[in-house]
C-alpha cells in the first residue's frame, strides 16, 4: 500500500476563510474537513489522495488525473494473463505487465465460474470480448474518449456463397457461433466444432487449415490466426457450409450507441457502466451492472473525461470502512466527477474489485493507491492504464524518498533512492555509485548508506548525489510525539502465538513520525499473557483479555487484545428457513430430511439441470448476531459435486456483504467449514443466508447439502 507521500499536503474547514482543497458536489453531505496530498507520476499524469470528514462520516478518494492531449500520455487495457477465461489477476501485476504509470479496475466479470469479462473489451484495436449491452470506456488511437454500448458482430463467407453470422467473440455460454481469438487460449469448449482460420493475402481473407468436431478444449492459437467455434445446433451449419482449404472472408462491423466505427476508432475498450453523466448532466442509465447497487454506500471506482476532450480522471473511493471511508452510492460518484470536472463519466466494477494503482517517479513497479474493502488486491478480469509512451533515456534526476518525513531524537531514518530520465520513465540504478550528504549534520548525519540518525530538533537537508545527477530530501527532527496509537492487532490471536506489537507516531498535523523500536517502552496489564522486551507479545494457553500499553517522548497509547476465542450456537430449526433461488423458479428445498448418515441436520435441496448461467439455491433467514463476531463455522455433508458454498450478512448501515465458505464442495460426507468475517463489517451484524452456488451439477437431476453445528466464533474467554 501507499504510505505517507513525500508531497505537499493542504487542509482546511469550510468553515474558515481558507479556500476547500476540494469542492462540495452537489448533493453529498457537508465536507466539514478535507485533506489532499498529491504527487506526479509522468509528464501530464498525477496522483492525488483526498480525506474528507463529512456529516455522514469519512471518505478516502485516490484520483488519478491524465492530460491526454500529452504527446507521451497513451491509454491502454489489458485482460487477466493476458486471456479470456481462468482464474483472475490482482491489478497491480497487469499494469506491471503493460509498463502502466496508472490504472484502475474494469469490468464486472464472471468471478466464480469462467472469471471472463462481461463485457466489452478491446487491446490494442482489437475486439477480444463482445459486449453485453451495457455501457463501456472507449478511447481512439488519438485519445479521444467515449462512453456507451459497444456492439459488435461479423460475418464469414466463402466463395461457395454460404454466409455465417458470428453474433460474439471470445464468448461460449451460448448456443451461437463466437469468433475466437488467441486470448481465450486452450478454453474449454463442451464438445464444440472448431474452424482454425490463417490469414491469407487479404487483411479480411482466410484460409480453413483445420476443422475439429467435438473438441473438449480450444487449440492454441497463433498470434495472426482466428478460429470459429459452435456448439450444440449452431455447429452443423458450420460443419456443412465449410471445408477444409476453403478460402473466407471475415467481416467484422463494430459500433458505439448504434453508430457504426471504422478499425480505428477503438484502439482501447473496458466494459463497466452504469454511465454516471452525460453531457455534464447526470444519467440515469437504464441499463446499468448490478442495478441492486444504485443507492448503496459501497467502494466504487470510475472514469470521467472533461467537455473538451483533454482531462481524464480515474477516480476510487474506498468503503465499508466505518473508521476511514464508508463508500458512496453511484450518484455521488456521477457528482464526485462532475466537481472534479468531467462531463461524460462512467463507472466500473465495485465492491472488493474497486481499486486504483499508481507508479511513484523512479519507481520499477505500480503500488496499490488505494485501500481495497477485501483487505488486499483481488483478482479481477481486466483493467485501464495510463501508459507513459516517452523511450526510456539515461538518468536525469534522482528521487529521494521516505515514508516519513519527521524522526524523534535518537532514533534512524532509512530511505531510498531511485532514478527517472528526462520524462520520467524508471531508471535502474545501483546504490554503490550514490553518495549522502546533509547540510545540517548536527541535526541529522547520514553515512555511506541511506539511513539518517537524528541528534536535536530542527530541518536537515539531505542529498543524494550519482550519476550526474542528484536528489534532496527534507527531514524534520522532533523531540515530541503529540498522536500515539498501537498499530493494528488482529481480531483474535491465537491462543500460543507470539505477536510483534509496533506504534504509529505522529505530529500535532497528523504527519508520521520515524521512531526506533528500543525507544517505546511497553507494559501490559492482565494475565494471560507476556509482554517481553521490544513489545514482543505471548499468547498464553487458554482465552484471555489483557490490555497493552506503550508510551514514548511524551505520549501513551493503550488497547485491549483478545487471545483465543469461543463460540455461540446459532439455531438450525429449519422451520425459521426459507428457500430462494436465482433464477427465480429453480426446483429446491430447506428442510429437516436427516443427512445420508442419518444424522439431524438442515438440507438445502436444489436442481440446476432446468437452467444455464448464473445459478444459486439459498437457505435464508435473518439471524442477528449479537456483539462483534470475528467468523462463523458450520459442519457441511458435502456431494462432492463442486459447488461454491457461500454465505452473506447484513451489516449495521444496511449493506449486504458475502463471504466464501468454501470455493467448491469437492468433498462427500461431513467437514468442518469456517468463513472469516472481514474486518470492516460494520456491527452489529445480521446473518442472512447460505447458499449454494454454480457448480459442475448441470446434469444431475438433484443435488443437496446438509447443515449443523452452525456457530458463530468471539475472540477472547
Amino acid at each position: 500500500m501507499f504510505a505517507a507521500f513525500s508531497s505537499v499536503a493542504c487542509s482546511a474547514s469550510l468553515a474558515g476563510t481558507a479556500a476547500p482543497p476540494f469542492p462540495q458536489p452537489s448533493g453529498w453531505p457537508i465536507i466539514a474537513k478535507a485533506t489532499r496530498s498529491s504527487e506526479p507520476l509522468g509528464p501530464g499524469v498525477s496522483l492525488a489522495h483526498v480525506r474528507l470528514a463529512t456529516a455522514d462520516g469519512p471518505l478516502a478518494i485516490s484520483i488519478v488525473r491524465a492530460d491526454l492531449r500529452n504527446p507521451y500520455v497513451s491509454l491502454a487495457a489489458a485482460a487477466h494473463h493476458d486471456g479470456i477465461v481462468g482464474p483472475g489477476e490482482p491489478l497491480r501485476d497487469m499494469a506491471e505487465r503493460v509498463g502502466a504509470e496508472a490504472g484502475i479496475n474494469g469490468d464486472y466479470f464472471d468471478i466464480n465460474g469462467s472469471g471472463a469479462p462481461l463485457n466489452a473489451l478491446v487491446i490494442g484495436g482489437r475486439v477480444e470480448h463482445s459486449g453485453d449491452g451495457k455501457a463501456a470506456f472507449v478511447a481512439g488511437r488519438d485519445n479521444r474518449v467515449s462512453m456507451g454500448v459497444v456492439s459488435w458482430s461479423a460475418t464469414l463467407t466463402n466463395r461457395s456463397g454460404f454466409t455465417l453470422p458470428i453474433p460474439t467473440v471470445n464468448d461460449l455460454t451460448g448456443a451461437a457461433p463466437t469468433l475466437v481469438t488467441p486470448l481465450l487460449g486452450a478454453a474449454p469448449a463442451g464438445e464444440a466444432t472448431c474452424v482454425v482460420l490463417d490469414p491469407d493475402r487479404d487483411p479480411a481473407t482466410y484460409r480453413v487449415i483445420a476443422i475439429d468436431r467435438n473438441v473438449l478444449a480450444l487449440p492454441l492459437l497463433r498470434a495472426d490466426q482466428l478460429a470459429v467455434a459452435a456448439r450444440g445446433g449452431a455447429d452443423q451449419p458450420v460443419t456443412d457450409g465449410l471445408s477444409v482449404g476453403d478460402v473466407v472472408e471475415l467481416r467484422q462491423s463494430t459500433a458505439l450507441d448504434g453508430v457504426a466505427l471504422t478499425p480505428g476508432d477503438i484502439a482501447t475498450a473496458v466494459g463497466g457502466g452504469p454511465l454516471l453523466l452525460r453531457d455534464g448532466r447526470p444519467f440515469d442509465d437504464p441499463n446499468p451492472p448490478a442495478a441492486q447497487e444504485a443507492n448503496q454506500r459501497y467502494p466504487v471506482s470510475g472514469a470521467g473525461v472533461s467537455a473538451d476532450g483533454s482531462t481524464l480522471w480515474l477516480v476510487v473511493v474506498d468503503g465499508r470502512s466505518p473508521k476511514t471511508s464508508i463508500g458512496i452510492t453511484r450518484p455521488m460518484l456521477g457528482s464526485l466527477l462532475a466537481a472534479l470536472g468531467a462531463s461524460d463519466a462512467i463507472g466500473f466494477d465495485t465492491g472488493g474489485s474497486a481499486e486504483l494503482v499508481g507508479r511513484r517517479l523512479g519507481d520499477l513497479r505500480p503500488r496499490v493507491a488505494n485501500v481495497p474493502s477485501d483487505g488486499r488486491e483481488r483478482a479481477i478480469a481486466d483493467g485501464l492504464f495510463v501508459v507513459n509512451s516517452a523511450s526510456i533515456g539515461p538518468v536525469a534526476d534522482l528521487v529521494v524518498r521516505s515514508p516519513f518525513g519527521s524522526v524523534l531524537v535518537g532514533s534512524h531514518l532509512a530511505f531510498r533512492v531511485a532514478a527517472v530520465d528526462a520524462h520520467d520513465q524508471p531508471v535502474p540504478i545501483g546504490s554503490g555509485r550514490v553518495s549522502f550528504s546533509s547540510d545540517a549534520p548536527g541535526i541529522a548525519s547520514v553515512g555511506k548508506i541511506a539511513t539518517l540518525t537524528a541528534h536535536r530538533p530542527g530541518v536537515a537537508r539531505i542529498r543524494a548525489a550519482g550519476y550526474g545527477s542528484g536528489g534532496l530530501f527534507n527531514v524534520r527532527v522532533v523531540n515530541r510525539v503529540a498522536q500515539l496509537r498501537i498499530a493494528d492487532i488482529p481480531s483474535e490471536v491465537p491462543v500460543g502465538s507470539i505477536r510483534q506489537l509496533a506504534i504509529e507516531a505522529r505530529s500535532g498535523n497528523g504527519e508520521p513520525i520515524a521512531v526506533d523500536a528500543s525507544q517505546v517502552r511497553w507494559t501490559l496489564q492482565g494475565r494471560g499473557a507476556q509482554l517481553g522486551a521490544g513489545g514482543v507479545l505471548s499468547a498464553g494457553a487458554e482465552p484471555a483479555r489483557v490490555r497493552v500499553s506503550a508510551a514514548v517522548a511524551g505520549a501513551r497509547a493503550s488497547r485491549e487484545v483478545e487471545i483465543g476465542e469461543h463460540d455461540v450456537a446459532v439455531d438450525l430449526a429449519q422451520r425459521r428457513w426459507r428457500y430462494a433461488s436465482l433464477p427465480a423458479g429453480l426446483p429446491g428445498a430447506v428442510d429437516d430430511e436427516p443427512a445420508p448418515d442419518g444424522s439431524a441436520a438442515l438440507r438445502l435441496a436444489y436442481d440446476f439441470s432446468t437452467s444455464r448461467g448464473v445459478r444459486a439455491a439459498y437457505a435464508e433467514r435473518d439471524i442477528a448476531l449479537g456483539g462483534r463476531p470475528v467468523a462463523l463455522a458450520i459442519e457441511v455433508f458435502g456431494d462432492g459435486k463442486g459447488e461454491a458454498l457461500r454465505g452473506a450478512y447484513r451489516n449495521a448501515d444496511g449493506v449486504v456483504d458475502t463471504v466464501a465458505i468454501a470455493r467448491s464442495v469437492e468433498w462427500s460426507g461431513w467437514r468442518s467449514v469456517r468463513a472469516a468475517v472481514p474486518d470492516d463489517a460494520r456491527y452489529p451484524i445480521t446473518w442472512l443466508r447460505l447458499y449454494a452456488f454454480g457448480g459442475r451439477s448441470d446434469q444431475n437431476a438433484a443435488s443437496s447439502l446438509w447443515f449443523r453445528n452452525f456457530r458463530a466464533v468471539y475472540p477472547g474467554p
